[in-house]
């Protein structure tokens, strides 16, 4: 599938928008169809470093074409998001 820049201008005017929100990957799904969005808890995704960081979340590109996941900073590669929530949010 791979990210546009089209796309990743929607994923931040929904985080700017409703980062706070209970439904916060079904409201992007909504305006990306068919890609897929999960959350999960910083500590759960280690060491890497996110492709982008919002007060609340911090985003990583998920490259899901082969065998096995693997996170990438490539936008063009990316078949999926995964939004991994910060412990202490940015002011």
């Amino acid at each position: 599938m791979g990210l546009t820049n089209q796309d990743l201008t929607i994923i931040d005017e929904v985080l700017a928008d409703h980062e706070a929100a209970p439904d916060l990957p079904t409201r992007i799904r909504s305006r990306i169809p068919g890609l897929l969005v999960t959350r999960c808890d910083e500590t759960d995704v280690g060491p890497d470093v996110p492709f982008r960081t919002y007060s609340k979340y911090q985003m990583f590109l998920v490259d899901g074409r082969g065998h096995c996941w693997n996170l990438t900073t490539d936008p063009g590669s990316a078949t999926a998001l995964l939004l991994a929530r910060r412990k202490a949010p940015l002011p």
